[in-house]
């Protein structure tokens, strides 16, 4: 599942956690994680240059972001239970079929 990352916090030092603490998470959990990440500091709230520069950030990394959605293409459901069931019992080999319809454990 592609995502963008993004957090607001102190300072800019605070950023460091995107590429160091949320990025290997989401890696290890297989998200697909966007090359881009959005940093807010308490700086960048308040004037209009610094408004400015996060609104520029923002839309590089929704430009990035909506790149990488084109890239991984549509989305199909799956029945997770049922793919786990199904392989479950072929590990376990019960519930074997007859050619009658009926199922022996």
């Amino acid at each position: 599942m592609p995502m963008l990352i993004a957090a607001t916090g102190g300072t800019e030092r605070h950023s460091l956690v995107l590429e160091h603490a949320m990025r290997p998470m989401f890696s290890y959990l297989h998200a697909i994680v966007a090359p881009t990440g959005v940093y807010a500091a308490t700086a960048d709230f308040g004037g209009q240059r610094e408004a400015a520069d996060l609104t520029a950030r923002i839309a590089k990394a929704a430009s990035d972001f909506v790149r990488l959605l084109q890239a991984c293409g549509a989305r199909t459901r799956r029945d997770v239970f049922t793919e786990e069931l199904t392989e479950m019992q072929r590990l376990l080999g019960s519930s074997q079929p007859h050619g009658d319809g009926t199922v022996e454990d």
